[in-house]
């Protein structure tokens, strides 16, 4: 059956190579969801011509799509959370120091461990490696109370190790929210499962793998070069191991 909270669409490209890059997104966000992308193997959809126009000849117009339109505000996230109308494309809390000191000391990527490589999308781990490797420092966690702002989150985090980036989600007229913590290391990622359980504002946190990136602000092309040539000499010395 078809969830009115979720749309679908189909994008149509000029070539089939292209119609390769895009199956790569799948698994990653979107206005705080997690796109599934795959390619199309229904019949093209039906057109309607608009009407005739003075200078314009009977062009198709965009396709009638059978589900229903977006709604206003965004239905149930993975994880059981949802966002308030605005909240979606908020800019994540970054700690400039640590990403300052990240770019700045450049250093060996950490492997990543099998437990989280299980849960990152097999395309991101062979075709995206930088965005593995930022999947593998971060940790979503749960159930946090809407008091909590993301800056107490990144302050107590913080006992496990560096945060460079805090992403808080969901409905701030809930009673809680959630939130994806990415640290400056793997090692630290892992230590914040540990805090699985803890409480913070007379609530349990729930701490596990994130299966996402944090999305971000573009970086400079020098900088994005830098890291993807580091991780990828990484990965490949890691498998010739």
């Amino acid at each position: 059956p078809l969830n009115p909270l979720v749309n679908e669409a189909i994008v149509r490209f000029e070539d089939p190579a292209s119609v390769k890059v895009a199956v790569h997104l799948s698994g990653t966000e979107l206005g705080d969801r997690v796109m599934t992308v795959a390619p199309n193997t229904a019949p093209p959809l039906a057109t309607t011509p608009l009407p005739s126009a003075v200078g314009l000849q009977n062009t198709p117009s965009t396709p009638v799509h059978p589900f229903s339109p977006p709604s206003a505000t965004f239905g149930p996230l993975p994880h059981g959370g949802a966002i308030h109308p605005g909240s979606a494309h908020a800019l994540p809390l970054i700690n400039h120091a640590v990403v300052a000191m990240m770019e700045s000391n450049p250093r060996p990527k950490e492997p990543i461990p099998p437990a989280v490589a299980a849960a990152i999308h097999p395309s991101i781990l062979q075709y995206d490696p930088i965005k593995a490797e930022e999947i593998s420092r971060t940790v979503y966690v749960g159930n946090i109370s809407n008091v909590v702002t993301d800056q107490q989150l990144m302050d107590f985090f913080s006992s496990a190790g560096p945060v460079a980036y805090v992403k808080m989600a969901g409905d701030g007229l809930q009673p809680t929210r959630f939130a994806f913590v990415e640290f400056a290391d793997v090692t630290s990622a892992q230590a914040a499962l540990l805090l699985n359980g803890t409480m913070l504002a007379d609530r349990p946190l729930k701490v596990n793998h994130s299966k996402n990136a944090i999305n971000k602000p573009p970086r400079s092309l020098g900088s994005l070069a830098s890291a993807y040539t580091a991780t990828a000499a990484q990965i490949a010395a890691t498998t010739t191991e």
